[in-house]
């Protein structure tokens, strides 16, 4: 699926999807805020008219961030290609290849040298959730920051603006408050609640339903969830998705890919049944069986108490706004 490149306030590679006048125009070429590292081309005059790779930058890392930045700031253009194809050959897992043998956070000082030269008042927001490299000493950035003014690249904010206006949106710095979270409660059998224990990413929600927490809003770290900003249902950074459409489909606990859609939940206070899917003509409700104590989504049925949930905490004034940006 077509994709642009992003980071978050951790400085990890992100995926963002395509904006709406891209997606028009799809297949076509579009632009991609960031690269990914390993798959790039680029005119060698060019390259080196950029000043080519921060030389303070070791070994690796926040390369990929420093090029992406000087392209669109000083005067550049960086296009992600769909129907392009690349092929890359993994070497046999034997033949292991060790980078280097430091021991120090090279990678730190890397992300302090770009934050430095090139995301001005942003900086700041890398710094906060990242707290580390406050201390850390990026070297002597005279040689970049005057390569910036030669080249009379714009400022920070332009990019942010203009070539990743989605950003702030999808990784917000300040990550606003869950609309409900602690324990996921059955009100069918209310001696039982939503638990992860044990349960891996990637697997299919099996025996889960045990006993609850004796207290709800702050709970066993196993029966924690969130349902946060991106109307996803986390724990832990895993969130519920539904991989298929028919009549009591398995829901699995899965990576989460902050792009709502089959990882898409809301929960209804009225009728206290927790809804996947944000197109009414697919929603389903996620249902309880208290013989295998298993979890799944059936469609909707205000009838079955099987259907109806009760979080430990809801946020009643963020609720008001579930349907808005």
């Amino acid at each position: 699926m077509p994709s642009r490149g992003g980071f978050n306030w951790q400085f990890n590679y992100v995926q963002l999807p395509l904006l709406r006048e891209e997606e028009a125009t799809d297949p076509e070429p579009h632009n991609n805020p960031i690269m990914n590292g390993g798959l790039f081309a680029i005119r060698r005059d060019y390259f080196w008219h950029l000043g080519g790779y921060d030389r303070g930058l070791e070994i690796w890392g926040a390369e990929q961030y420093e090029l992406s930045f000087k392209l669109w700031l000083c005067g550049g253009r960086l296009l992600e290609v769909p129907c392009s194809r690349v092929g890359h050959l993994y070497r046999s897992p034997e033949f292991a290849v060790s980078y280097t043998k430091r021991k120090d956070d090279f990678i730190s000082k890397n992300y302090k040298r770009v934050a430095e030269v090139w995301m001005d008042e942003y900086k700041d927001y890398l710094y906060e959730h990242i707290p580390k490299l406050n201390q850390i000493m990026a070297g002597n950035l005279t040689q970049q920051k005057q390569l910036r003014s030669d080249l009379k690249c714009r400022p920070f904010k332009w990019f942010m603006h203009n070539i990743a206006p989605d950003l702030l949106k999808a990784y917000p710095p300040i990550k606003p408050p869950d609309f409900a979270s602690g324990a996921i409660q059955s009100l069918a059998h209310p001696q039982l609640c939503l638990d992860m224990d044990h349960i891996e990413p990637r697997h299919i929600l099996q025996d889960v339903l045990k006993p609850c927490s004796p207290d709800l809003k702050y709970p066993y770290d196993s029966q924690k969830w969130h349902l946060g900003f991106r109307r996803d249902l986390q724990h832990h950074g895993n969130c519920l998705e539904v991989q298929t459409w028919s009549a009591h489909a398995p829901i699995w606990l899965w990576p989460c890919h902050n792009r709502g859609g089959n990882q898409w939940w809301y929960y209804d206070r009225n009728t206290q049944m927790l809804i996947q899917g944000k197109e009414t003509h697919q929603q389903r409700c996620m249902e309880m069986e208290a013989k295998s104590r298993k979890v799944f989504v059936n469609f909707c049925d205000l009838t079955k108490l099987e259907q109806k949930w009760k979080f430990g905490y809801v946020n009643e004034t963020a609720m008001e706004y579930f349907f808005k940006d």
